[in-house]
């Protein structure tokens, strides 16, 4: 045998790298036995998964983790053993070692079997949205000792944490070897380690790391969902853009001419469904954002129908029967309403950018803004809009209690204190109140009665609709009434619905336009979506702006001629589509790119109706990423501009 071949052997047998194989093999081995649990605990019904494709969903799933662990373990260890090159104690090191695996494990343990409730409620393991929640450990708390079944949690959590810390101790006698880790010998080993992690976290050729979009590769998103870390999902969104390559600025100029060549964005034909009633200055806008309003809307089919008050509303008004919501989640609902950003899938933080919204445009023409909301700072949204264009915002601290408890709880509360203060408050104004009852239970008053027959989530959404129902016949007494647009949707439609698959459906609300100003109520069956609300606004209130003169990325439901489209996108599953008459769409966020490329499949093979959408569905998930990402929003209308002289010159 030569020597080289002796070395190699060495090397392979060399105490520090089977440790480090070890550590790769033993978690794995955890990871693995977590994902087989989760199949067998959610698995779809017989023959709606084949073999070929769970096994393939398992093999991404290894991918995943072993990516995990080269980016959060293998650092460590190498780390450690670095420093017992310079000399380090090797007592030292492994006290090191045990602290540090008690963290990861006890880390690991809990969020990894947090995904199990999580996935039966939202039907999505640890995703960007997560990261918000943690910002808020008291709330955090408070939801999960709320929740049914709560004397679980408890004996769950210790069991875990004594779990957590006899297998770090295991782990650290077993793994941590630092007798061989001494002189220059041990060199090679460490230099052989460091490339194995370098080469198991890398997803691309230019050593970005391997993005979790790479687990959604079905049109099953249990499948997805089986193949996905979820505490992979949860540090990419840790990471800056940079480092996972979502900061590369795409072709601007191009893409925005190609959203240019879909929207028009110069076009200003009015139609007659908003002509409005001669008025005295400007109409006041109230936008009445409601949690979760969406699968029970009889207005929008559902049967039975469990929504009768705004059923009667929407009878009243301009009901639009095919619109969407930009996004799953309550924060990503309301910026794609009032700022027009539909925010990219993987974004976690909404409070810490510039987008400009519909307020900050209304105030340079008298308006006094407003927002209304029971949550606090969850989510961070009364943070952003704080920082875009609402001067006073109102949450439960600073709202009168009328039901005796220590703070308003319930939606009747919330819309007895906004009717009180918009009576007092100069016009014109726009307000914006946001409901929190149908988000679940704790949120209903026990003395409403809603039926025996009726679930907790059906109880929640009947009283949301009563109270709203209340509101409004409150409010037509108030000397505002007469000059104000209501503005009625949803921020979200239910996260699950039957079936497994991911569709459009799952992101239909409603939305209604309301006022005694409106000339022409009736249903309008034009596909839209919430980034389309605030250029609206823009124009009921009379402003002379234009699309191009904005931030925003819809259109207003003013046009005519507008395109007919409703793009979608949803942070826990990695897909975007969008929706039109003649269907739906739906692309994965593939692993190599933000979108589609020009030469993809997914054009190659689209009908003639669909190319031009596709290409402004595309454009709009790259630029928002890149936006979003180097913190330019405002740009946009720049870029718009530009797009428009180019159209023209040509």
């Amino acid at each position: 045998m030569t020597d080289t071949a002796t070395g190699k052997r060495g090397l392979l047998k060399h105490r520090m790298f089977a440790g480090f194989m070890r550590l790769l093999g033993a978690y794995a081995l955890f990871f693995l036995a977590a994902r087989l649990l989760f199949f067998l605990a959610f698995r779809p019904p017989a023959g709606a998964a084949g073999l070929g494709a769970v096994l393939y969903a398992f093999w991404l799933g290894l991918r995943l983790d072993l990516a995990f662990c080269a980016i959060t373990l293998c650092p460590a260890y190498l780390v450690l053993h670095g420093l017992s090159l310079s000399g380090v104690a090797e007592k030292t090191l492994k006290t090191f070692a045990r602290s540090f695996l008690l963290l990861f494990n006890t880390a690991a343990l809990i969020l990894t079997a947090a995904e199990f409730p999580l996935y039966n409620e939202t039907l999505t393991k640890l995703n960007p949205m997560a990261l918000t929640f943690f910002q808020w450990p008291l709330y955090l708390v408070g939801q999960i000792l709320g929740a049914t079944h709560s004397y679980h949690v408890i004996p769950l959590l210790l069991g875990l944490l004594f779990f957590a810390g006899k297998w770090s101790l295991e782990l650290a006698g077993k793994l941590f070897d630092f007798s061989q880790s001494r002189g220059h010998a041990a060199l090679k080993p460490l230099a052989l380690c460091a490339a194995i992690a370098l080469l198991l976290s890398c997803g691309n050729r230019d050593f970005s790391p391997l993005p979790p979009a790479r687990a959604f590769f079905s049109s099953s998103n249990f499948l997805n969902q089986t193949a996905s870390n979820g505490l992979y999902n949860t540090l990419y969104a840790l990471a800056p853009a940079s480092w996972r390559g979502a900061g590369k600025p795409p072709e601007v100029a191009a893409l925005a001419s190609d959203l240019n060549a879909y929207f028009d964005y110069s076009s200003d034909e009015p139609d007659d469904i908003f002509r409005l009633k001669p008025m005295h200055g400007r109409p006041n806008i109230v936008i009445i954002l409601m949690e979760s309003f969406a699968a029970y809307v009889g207005a929008l089919g559902a049967s039975p129908s469990l929504s009768p008050n705004f059923d009667r509303l929407a009878d009243q008004g301009v009901l639009f029967t095919n619109f969407y919501a930009n996004c799953i989640g309550s924060g990503r609902g309301i910026i794609s309403t009032v700022s027009a950003f539909p925010f990219p899938p993987e974004v976690d933080d909404l409070s810490k950018i510039k987008a400009p919204s519909v307020a900050d445009y209304l105030k340079p023409y008298g308006y006094g803004t407003y927002f209304f909301n029971l949550t606090g700072d969850v989510e961070n949204i009364t943070s952003f809009l704080r920082h875009n264009g609402f001067d006073t915002a109102y949450d439960k601290y600073g709202l009168a209690k009328t039901n005796g408890g220590p703070v308003p709880r319930f939606d009747e509360e919330l819309f007895d204190n906004a009717d009180k203060i918009l009576r007092r408050a100069k016009e014109p104004f726009m307000a914006m109140i946001f409901t929190a009852s149908n988000h679940n239970s704790s949120y209903v008053p026990p003395s409403i009665s809603t039926g025996t027959e009726l679930n907790v989530k059906s109880s929640s959404f009947v009283y949301a609709d009563w109270a709203l129902g209340e509101y409004m016949k409150k409010v037509r007494r108030s000397p505002y009434y007469k000059n104000t647009i209501f503005v009625l949707l949803a921020d979200h439609a239910p996260r699950f619905l039957p079936g497994d698959e991911f569709r459009a459906e799952r992101f239909h609300i409603p939305l209604l336009f309301l006022s005694p100003l409106l000339q022409n109520p009736h249903r309008d069956g034009r596909f839209a979506s919430q980034m389309d609300v605030a250029m609206t606004l823009l124009r009921l209130a009379g402003t002379p702006l234009k699309m191009r003169d904005t931030s925003f990325f819809g259109t207003s439901l003013f046009e005519r001629k507008r395109a007919p489209f409703a793009y979608f996108n949803n942070e826990g599953m990695y897909f975007y589509g969008v929706a039109l008459p003649q269907g739906e769409f739906l692309q994965n966020l593939s692993a190599e790119q933000a979108g589609l490329s020009a030469g993809s499949d997914a054009y190659r093979d689209a009908g003639p109706g669909w190319k031009m959408p596709l290409k402004a569905a595309d454009a709009i998930l790259r630029l928002t990423r890149h936006f979003y990402f180097t913190d330019t929003i405002p740009q946009w209308r720049d870029a718009k501009t530009a797009a428009k002289k180019e159209t023209a010159n040509k």
